[in-house]
């Protein structure tokens, strides 16, 4: 399965989405894709710096950038951060070409 590219607008989001508050906006992570609210339904957008998502979607992979471990997912890179309750993981930038 392709994730849509950001940009693309739909109508409808996956039912099993979660709301996700990051930097000033509102977003909403289904699947590995984030979107955010538009007149005409969802934008699908890049990951917002900062947000935290509970899990990875399955297709993420290991990767090492200057000695960190981060995971790779549809060019977004996430760093794992240890909480009280266990991890989440944090979009910390985009994969430069």
């Amino acid at each position: 399965m392709v994730n849509p590219p950001a940009g693309i607008v739909v109508k409808v989001i996956p039912l099993r989405f979660v709301r996700i508050v990051a930097g000033t906006g509102t977003f909403f992570y289904a699947g590995g894709v984030f979107y955010t609210q538009v007149s005409t339904g969802y934008k699908v957008v890049q990951p917002p710096a900062g947000a935290q998502i509970d899990e990875l979607p399955e297709n993420a992979e290991e990767v090492m950038v200057d000695g960190k471990v981060f995971y790779e997912h549809n060019g977004t890179l996430y760093t794992k951060v240890g909480k009280e309750t266990g991890c989440t993981y944090e979009a910390s930038g985009q994969v430069e070409d």
